[in-house]
């Protein structure tokens, strides 16, 4: 009785191996197709010769106590739309990486003080280790060093002690060669600040602090919602 069985179910167990197999090796050529689109990205796929702006055309405006403080615009020499729509947060920056990125800060409060600016880069620049460390899971890649190289390029910068409603910060990341650089420009929009970054620790902390902005990634999953 036993044999009778086991010739049974032997060409049924044969037939679902068999069946399961076909699947298998369907599947893992598609798996493998949709990994290679995704990793063999690169920013020259979306890279463009001058700044794209990024998310809103009107910039982003901070508020602290209902009081309007700063207005910030977001720009990129790359096309975010050029790329894949399911990357996840690492591979999104790893291809976003080597592009040009800067910032442009207007102040609409009334004035600013030198010491609140270095303090609020100081604040952002914290917050920034906690979120690269969770992203990537790496203690050393950005660390309290690059906290102290952005915090000492700031005040080496001969910043006024006081600036006034209407003036703007502007930031560059430079790419390859080109460092960053910082400029202050007044209410008139005359240029009364500018340095270009050369120490290549201080670059490379200002290239990290200025990559990992969540701006680029919340926009980004943003355009991919609808």
């Amino acid at each position: 009785m036993k044999d009778l069985i086991s010739k049974i179910k032997e060409p049924i167990n044969r037939r679902r191996f068999l069946e399961a197999t076909l699947a298998a090796s369907l599947a893992i050529p598609l798996l493998n197709y949709s990994q290679a689109n995704a990793y063999n990205y690169q920013s020259s796929d979306i890279s463009l010769s001058d700044y794209k702006i990024v998310g809103n055309p009107e910039g982003i405006t901070e508020t602290k106590l209902g009081i309007k403080t700063i207005n910030t615009k977001y720009f990129l020499k790359g096309d975010l739309s050029k790329l894949p729509s399911d990357l996840e947060e690492e591979e999104f920056y790893k291809i976003i990486e080597p592009l040009e990125k800067k910032t442009e800060t207007l102040l609409i409060y009334k004035e600013a003080s030198k010491e609140k600016i270095i303090k609020k880069f100081k604040k952002a620049s914290d917050k920034m280790r906690k979120r690269v460390k969770k992203l990537k899971d790496d203690k050393t890649f950005y660390t309290k060093q690059d906290t102290e190289n952005l915090l000492n390029f700031m005040e080496n910068l001969d910043l006024k002690d006081k600036y006034p409603k209407g003036t703007r910060f502007v930031i560059k990341t430079g790419a390859g060669k080109q460092g960053p650089t910082y400029a202050v420009y007044d209410p008139d929009g005359n240029r009364t600040t500018f340095k270009e970054i050369k120490r290549p620790e201080t670059v490379s902390s200002i290239r990290k602090f200025f990559n990992f902005q969540e701006h680029w990634f919340d926009v980004y999953e943003d355009s991919n919602k609808d």
